[in-house]
């Protein structure tokens, strides 16, 4: 995965066969299009979702002129080395050469540190897209047309037609969460095996009940749908408790 590089170093990565080369180094570009530091959050979430994989960072400015815009330390844990462009094909060659049958094992209490810090902040940030009225509008997007649905199921008399829409919401929960931002954030809120933050406990059991809804394949018999209502508000009710933090 050589992700977020800059035009002409992936031209120079390509070309020269640094790619193909080293598999367990990865090259990320500070410039990302168009934004010249969106690189440095590209950095973040490779990191999170692969703590064993070297990263060579680049960037036309210097350490020192990155560090304000750094804001989870991904450039100084480590596993990360950064380099100033320009430069040659040398100098990346003896970067990834150093790492190339090298196994990265960051050391826990700062792997702790930083994973628990930036999923926590990222989430933050995610979770308010789900919020009532925003983009991903949990409620009115998924959660309330599925249980909706579920009550409509348990008092009809037309079965076939109500068993239909319930299916239907239950696949466009499935969709939602297969967009991309819904899996990350899902993603995200099990990067942190055993989080010793309220948050990101609360989150897990979250991404818990959102994956157990979206994969649901229960009959839709009467016990059926009253699991389903069950776990329905019990996601609801999660929520409410994350917003709460």
């Amino acid at each position: 995965m050589q992700n977020g590089i800059h035009v002409s170093i992936k031209k120079l990565l390509v070309l020269g066969g640094l790619k193909e080369q080293y598999p367990r180094v990865v090259f990320i570009s500070c410039y990302k299009s168009g934004q010249p530091f969106a690189g440095i959050l590209h950095a973040v979430k490779f990191r999170l979702f692969s703590p064993s994989v070297f990263i060579i960072f680049f960037s036309f400015y210097t350490r020192g002129q990155l560090h304000s815009k750094d804001r989870f330390g991904v450039l100084a844990l480590e596993g990360t080395e950064f380099i100033q462009l320009p430069c040659c094909k040398e100098k990346l060659v003896h970067a990834a050469e150093k790492h190339k049958n090298d196994s990265l094992n960051i050391d826990a209490a700062k792997w702790q540190k930083f994973s628990q810090y930036a999923c926590k902040q990222l989430l933050r940030e995610q979770l308010d897209e789900l919020k009532h009225g925003n983009k991903f509008d949990l409620g009115n997007k998924v959660l309330n047309p599925l249980r909706i649905a579920c009550v409509n199921m348990q008092s009809s008399s037309k079965k076939s037609a109500d068993q239909s829409l319930l299916k239907s919401k239950l696949k466009a929960l499935k969709i939602y969460t297969e967009l991309p931002e819904i899996a990350e954030l899902l993603a995200l809120a099990n990067v942190c095996k055993e989080p010793n933050d309220q948050f990101l406990q609360t989150m897990k059991e979250f991404s818990a009940f959102f994956t157990k809804l979206a994969d649901w394949n229960d009959d839709l018999d009467k016990d059926g749908i009253t699991n389903l209502i069950s776990t329905i508000d019990r996601l609801n009710n999660i929520f409410r408790k994350i917003k709460s933090y």
